[in-house]
């Protein structure tokens, strides 16, 4: 007997309940206390639009989306926000079947940006499984400092640390539902 493998592509679109960011815009650049730090951010999603945080004057950028899912956060930060980046899990995922085996393959999340500034020092809370809230602390009509909650392996509730620490006499949050 003769066995042979065939195997069987399969593109997977999913549409369930979850925040896809579209888009995010208004997002600027702009010299404050002799830092040149993120001014505003606006986050437009398939549910609804987060934002203006922040004020728009500056120099403007945005954050280049397919249609995804924000699986982490990097930038720099020092006083402030300087520059910031996602990642991105694609909606449109790939799935090999092949007859006898049993192996799958995804597209792996890409990391865009950051964008902003050259100061500060690094950071990357890393790729997860999903993001559940952001936390935008503005005040002086800029962002302060950025806090992400994010699922942890076990599927539990985790902050990230804040970056970079303080400042923001008031926190806006972005809900970003997760799967």
């Amino acid at each position: 007997m003769v066995y042979s493998t065939i195997l069987i592509r399969l593109v997977v679109t999913a549409d369930i309940e979850m925040t896809r960011v579209l888009d995010i815009h208004q997002c600027t650049v702009a010299v404050y206390s002799n830092y040149t730090v993120i001014h505003s951010l606006c986050f437009y999603t398939n549910k609804t639009e987060y934002g203006l945080y922040g004020s728009e004057k500056g120099t403007p950028f945005s954050l280049p989306m397919e249609d995804g899912v924000i699986v982490g956060f990097h930038g720099r930060a020092g006083q402030y926000v300087d520059a910031i980046g996602v990642y991105v899990k694609t909606m449109q995922q790939e799935v090999w079947f092949p007859k006898l085996e049993n192996k799958m393959k995804a597209i792996v999340p890409r990391g865009p940006g950051p964008w902003g500034e050259h100061g500060g020092k690094e950071w990357d809370d890393e790729v997860f499984s999903g993001i559940w809230e952001l936390h935008l602390h503005v005040g002086d009509s800029m962002i302060h400092a950025i806090h992400v909650l994010h699922e942890s392996r076990d599927g539990k509730p985790v902050w990230s640390q804040k970056h970079p620490g303080a400042g923001g006499d008031k926190i806006n949050t972005v809900i970003f539902y997760y799967y």
